[in-house]
């Protein structure tokens, strides 16, 4: 993140979520509040919906794992790689599209190869339509470099 808490984005190689390489993507970018907290905000397009004018659950699921990806980036990451390990989303309300959405992230515990973090979703009025749990990995490079060794083989 830029000194400013303009938000900044990672290398992140035709990432849906947040790379600007995607044309289809949606271009999220994200913005450190606090110490472990990060902060976003989305209209969905109407095309992501499961019926009409509510977001399909596997983009809110997609919205919460970026959140908190980018918790771990701007507030916790090392340097190293990650990774999310396991994502559980409790689903409360519809999540509308066409409307203006804000996204929150907090850090629970860093446990060293570990980290698990609290996403939500909100609408404009402050009502939570879905919160998740989110275990993120650190990824060993070592493990990493072998298995993109096996994938030009």
């Amino acid at each position: 993140m830029t000194d400013d808490g303009t938000p900044r984005k990672l290398r992140a190689e035709y990432c849906f979520g947040c790379s600007d390489d995607n044309p289809e993507g949606l271009h999220l970018q994200f913005r450190k509040t606090e110490a472990g907290k990060v902060r976003g905000e989305i209209t969905l397009r109407p095309e992501l919906c499961g019926w009409k004018g509510v977001a399909h659950g596997g983009f809110v699921g997609l919205l919460i794992d970026e959140v908190t990806s980018w918790c771990m980036a701007l507030c916790v990451e090392d340097g190293e790689r990650f990774a999310t390990r396991e994502l559980r989303v409790r689903y409360l309300r519809p999540t509308p599209t066409g409307e203006p959405l804000q996204l929150f992230g907090r850090l629970v515990e860093d446990r060293g190869p570990t980290t698990d973090f609290i996403g939500e979703v909100r609408r404009q009025d402050g009502s939570l339509t879905a919160r998740g749990w989110v275990q993120i990995a650190r990824l060993d490079r070592k493990k990493l470099d072998r298995f993109a060794d096996m994938d030009r083989e």
